[in-house]
């Protein structure tokens, strides 16, 4: 009985810590201790990219916000996500920094300066390509980029007039004609090709419809005046010159041909053949232009004689002789 007055004290004591008890408790911050890096070093060549990645120790941190920077970013930069790029030779820290906690960790980069590489082009049958490359204007040619460094590189290709340039793949341009000796049209621009280091090839590149053109089976030379006998229709065709020399037939579709008299000779493109056809019964003289893009020039003249009557029997016309 002399412990009795001693309940009320206990009571009070055990409704304050169940009171306790029933509040929340409040979130406490984790802060970042440390922060481990993928790497420790990195050692790259100028134009090439590392990713680093890091790690928030300890695991429960509550904050891993982390923010990237470089210490001399004429030697090497770096994104947000830890890309680092090396700019030129020399050395910098790549830095990961955890705001919240200031906690922080490094990365060395040693940037070495590019060992000069020499840059080749050839053509899509692996040919080295020189100089000079000859080409059929309107028409693609594919050339290839390489080097002699064992590197893989990316290229980028350009060109100082008007051929279409898509990566290596080259479109002779139709631009105004520049007769010149043994050549209707002749037109040169320069071709470039530099990889990512600024290294580089070039060449120039040859657009050419040869002087020498084909009628029927015969080469003629652009200026000359042909023969026909009336009712007559015979081929016509350009050709363009190819780095060997021989000449090869420009497609039809490409350029356009005219007849200054179409009562006399008559001309249209049929199946892919421009075609040239004599006015029956009836003698004269047409002129031939060419048209290609925006340009145009004469061709050649072709006369037209009525084939004799002899004693009433029609003789094959003597185009030789005439």
């Amino acid at each position: 009985m002399k412990f009795a007055h001693k309940i009320p004290e206990y009571a009070a004591v055990l409704t304050a810590l169940l009171a306790c008890a029933c509040k929340p408790v409040e979130d406490v911050d984790i802060l970042a201790d440390n922060i481990v890096l993928s790497e420790s070093s990195l050692e790259l060549v100028a134009g090439e990219s590392a990713v680093l990645s890091a790690l928030v120790r300890p695991a429960s941190t509550t904050d891993k916000t982390l923010q990237w920077s470089s210490t001399k970013k004429t030697v090497a930069t770096v994104d947000g996500a830890g890309l680092v790029r090396a700019v030129s030779q020399g050395h910098a820290y790549i830095v990961a920094l955890n705001p919240a906690s200031g906690v922080k960790a490094s990365c060395l980069v040693a940037v070495k300066s590019i060992a000069p590489y020499n840059v080749f082009v050839s053509d899509e049958d692996g040919t080295p390509v020189e100089d000079e490359f000859f080409v059929c204007p309107g028409l693609a040619f594919r050339f290839l980029a390489s080097t002699d460094d064992g590197r893989q590189h990316s290229f980028i290709w350009e060109s100082d007039g008007d051929a279409l340039v898509d990566g290596g793949i080259v479109t002779a341009g139709l631009a105004a004609f520049e007769p010149s000796e043994g050549y209707l049209h002749c037109q040169s621009q320069n071709v470039r090709v530099a990889s990512e280091d600024g290294f580089f090839a070039q060449f120039k590149l040859v657009s050419n419809i040869s002087s020498d053109f084909k009628y029927g089976n015969s080469l003629y030379r652009a200026g000359s005046v042909l023969s026909m006998g009336d009712a007559r229709t015979e081929t016509i065709s350009l050709c363009w010159r190819d780095n060997s020399g021989s000449l090869t037939e420009l497609p039809a579709s490409l350029y356009e041909l005219k007849s200054s008299d179409i009562s006399v000779v008559g001309i249209a493109r049929e199946g892919g053949i421009w075609k040239l056809t004599a006015a029956a019964g009836r003698s004269g003289q047409a002129v031939l232009s060419l048209r290609m893009g925006t340009a145009e020039t004469e061709l050649c003249s072709v006369k037209v004689a009525v084939r004799p009557d002899y004693g009433g029997s029609i003789e094959d016309f003597p185009y030789e002789e005439w």
